[in-house]
């Protein structure tokens, strides 16, 4: 079996149901043959103004998504949303990558998020 991480910053959430669906449904295509498990890492933009939190771990479809929270601020994101993302997600994939190693890295950036 292949050991996929799915890391992208476009995947549905609970507040965003429809953002990056399709590569929701991408993924799920992918796993239905049985030959492939994923894990999924879909970091979330958080504003210091607004409100608005995404758990940082769901369940949708029988996949286990997590989604860390990077700080974000419109005008200065294609300089530091990068930089902030990784800060916000490297200590989880590498417990990830601990509990099980991966074969496969599918990542995604999308700009502006």
């Amino acid at each position: 079996m292949i050991r996929l991480l799915h890391f992208s910053s476009l995947f549905p959430n609970e507040q965003q149901p429809i953002h990056g669906v399709f590569v929701e449904q991408r993924l799920r295509h992918l796993l239905a043959g049985g030959e492939v498990s994923a894990r999924v890492v879909a970091p979330v933009p958080r504003l210091p103004w607004d409100g608005v939190r995404v758990a940082e771990r769901e369940e949708r479809h029988g996949l286990v998504i997590h989604h860390p929270p990077f700080w974000h601020l419109p005008g200065l994101g294609m300089w530091l949303a990068p930089w902030s993302m990784v800060m916000a997600c490297q200590g989880l994939v590498q417990r990830l990558a601990e509990e099980q190693p991966f074969d496969i890295i599918d990542a995604h950036y999308f700009y502006p998020d």
